[in-house]
């Protein structure tokens, strides 16, 4: 599918939404951070292994003319290899290209939550400065293929497949490429996902007892996650200094009392001094 994005009116920056609860968005305005929680506690349950599979395509790709017990020998290895990444996955928050898709209402907003839509360029700049990306998630498979394939191959076109039956040596040499496995499984999700037109803010993999690693609590389990400050700077609003945290505009998800909340986080985001652009309530008929 291809992108749509939407602009901003004012900066002319490209947008993408971020789904969430009325918590949610006051944690985010409140604080001027958003979270990004390890990708294995994410809603879909192949986030962070689905990559595994793309991974074994491109293995088999490269082998195709390698005798049959060497491609079995390697590809087993390799699953054995990747699950030693489980403790070390990637870091990553979601956004969608729509503002207001009833899909994302359903699966994250929630009755009486919200869209807050930031500028791709303001998140980047933020991203950049502590090695972070913002990137849109693959959901063709020979887009993933193209992807990881280049990885996979620099990876073969060393390895030593004699040693394919020597423990002590093969899991420090398979490292390297698990880890390379597990920071690109942000990036990638199987195509029934397709309409939610999703971008990301993605952390390296760390292991949970990484120092950059908080823990939160959400929906009764204990989650890894990564902390992300938004702000990049000041802007000039006539004489008044406001402080930018890349949002630039927002929708009050269905429910009843969705002007009263319009009213509400244009109040809380004004009393935090932050520049947006303004905001609106959605049109989904979500019940």
């Amino acid at each position: 599918m291809e992108s749509r994005l939407e602009k901003s009116t004012v900066t002319g920056e490209r947008l993408v939404y971020h789904y969430t609860s009325a918590a949610g968005a006051f944690g985010i305005i409140s604080s001027g951070k958003i979270w990004c929680p390890s990708v294995y506690y994410m809603n879909d349950r192949q986030e962070g292994i689905y990559a595994r599979s793309v991974a074994h395509q491109c293995a088999n790709i490269l082998l195709k003319a390698s005798a049959p017990e060497v491609r079995t020998a390697f590809t087993v290895e390799l699953q054995r290899q990747l699950e030693r990444t489980d403790d070390a996955g990637a870091f990553a928050v979601c956004f969608s290209e729509a503002g207001d898709l009833l899909s994302q209402w359903r699966g994250y907003g929630g009755n009486g939550g919200f869209s807050l839509g930031f500028g791709i360029e303001a998140l980047s700049q933020a991203a950049s400065r502590i090695g972070m990306q913002v990137k849109k998630v693959l959901y063709k498979n020979d887009e993933q293929i193209v992807a990881l394939l280049p990885i996979v191959k620099s990876f073969m076109s060393s390895f030593d497949f004699s040693i394919l039956g020597n423990r002590e040596k093969i899991g420090d040499i398979f490292l390297p490429l698990a880890r390379a496995i597990a920071a690109e499984s942000a990036w990638m999700k199987d195509a029934a996902f397709s309409e939610e037109r999703e971008w990301r803010l993605c952390a390296l993999p760390y292991s949970n007892d990484n120092a950059e690693v908080s823990y939160i609590l959400r929906s009764g389990l204990i989650v890894p996650t990564v902390v992300f400050d938004l702000y990049v700077g000041q802007k000039s609003i006539g004489k008044r200094e406001l402080r930018d945290h890349c949002l630039r505009n927002y929708f009050v998800g269905p429910g009843s009392d969705r002007h009263q909340q319009l009213f509400a986080i244009s109040g809380l985001l004004r009393k935090m001094n932050w520049y947006t652009e303004g905001g609106g309530t959605s049109r989904a008929p979500l019940k």
